[in-house]
C-alpha cells in the first residue's frame, strides 16, 4: 500500500486505539461502535491522500459494521450471533493493522472479512450450519 507513512502512522494508531476500546467493552453493540472508528478513519486518509486499497477496505469493513448492527438491534433475529463473531471481528482488525504497520497487503484480511459477513446472511448462516462455512 502506498501511503505516507505519517498517514499509516495515523490509521495504525486509531485501529490500536479502538483494539483496546473493543476489548474492553462488554456489549456487542460497543464493540462493533468502536469497530465503526476503523472504516472511519480510512475514508479521512483516503479523502487526503486517495488510495484505493483503502476505499476497498473502507467498503468491506463498513459493510461487515452495517450487517453485524442489524442483526443485534434486530428485535427477533433468526440468526444469531455468538462470541465467535466479535471474537473474530477483534482479530482480523488486529491483522489488518499488523499488515498496515509492516507495509503489507491486507486482501487476506479482508477476504476473511467478507466470510464472517457473509456467515451472517440468510444463505451463509445455513452453510455455517452445513459445516462448509467456517468463521
Amino acid at each position: 500500500m502506498n501511503i505516507s507513512n505519517e498517514n499509516k502512522k495515523i490509521i495504525v494508531d486509531e485501529i490500536k486505539f479502538v483494539l483496546k476500546s473493543m476489548k474492553e467493552s462488554d456489549k456487542p453493540i460497543k464493540i462493533i461502535y468502536y469497530f465503526s472508528a476503523i472504516y472511519g478513519m480510512l475514508q479521512r486518509i483516503y479523502n487526503i491522500e486517495y488510495n484505493q486499497d483503502l476505499v476497498v477496505a473502507y467498503v468491506i469493513m463498513k459493510m461487515t459494521h452495517d450487517s453485524l448492527r442489524q442483526n443485534i438491534l434486530n428485535q427477533d433475529p433468526i440468526i444469531q450471533l455468538d462470541q465467535k463473531h466479535f471474537d473474530n471481528i477483534y482479530q482480523l482488525s488486529e491483522k489488518f493493522c499488523e499488515k498496515i504497520e509492516n507495509g503489507q497487503n491486507f486482501d487476506d484480511v479482508l477476504k476473511q472479512f467478507v466470510i464472517l459477513t457473509y456467515s451472517i446472511s440468510g444463505n451463509g448462516y445455513y452453510l455455517s450450519q452445513k459445516g462448509f462455512l467456517k468463521v
